[in-house]
């Protein structure tokens, strides 16, 4: 709708120009810099979308996580995500794939303070 709109006034403006040649070229400019900055906003959209995704998932999975851990304390909680986060980024995987792979290792036994060098063996 932007670059419609965007377009729809350079046209006015191309069409009606009395001016000349310097109106015409900075309305063009106009017009160019309108679709960029949309198409930057759509992408920004998203990418901003994507991310909140991620994290809701990620928040999910880790909650998943800490039903194991019935006497798990808040603090230990905030190290084990960020542990997941710091795990995920250095060996390049989903922080949902760590999250799940941290509920299937704890389920079979492994510890809360093993599990990130059990996942790290395991990869």
């Amino acid at each position: 709708m932007a670059i419609g709109s965007l377009g729809s006034v350079s046209y006015d403006i191309v069409a009606n120009d009395r001016t000349g040649p310097a109106v015409q070229t900075a309305s063009t400019a106009l017009v160019g810099a309108g679709a960029m900055v949309t198409a930057v906003g759509a992408a920004g959209l998203y990418m901003f979308n994507d991310w909140t995704s991620a994290a809701t998932t990620f928040s999910r999975s880790i909650t998943e996580v800490f039903t194991l851990l019935p006497s798990i304390t808040q603090e230990r909680m905030d190290e084990m995500a960020s542990q997941a986060i710091e795990f995920a980024e250095t060996m390049g995987f989903t922080l949902s794939d760590v999250a799940t792979a941290m509920y299937q290792a704890i389920s079979a036994g492994v510890s809360d303070e093993d599990v990130f060098a059990f996942l790290e063996t395991s990869a």
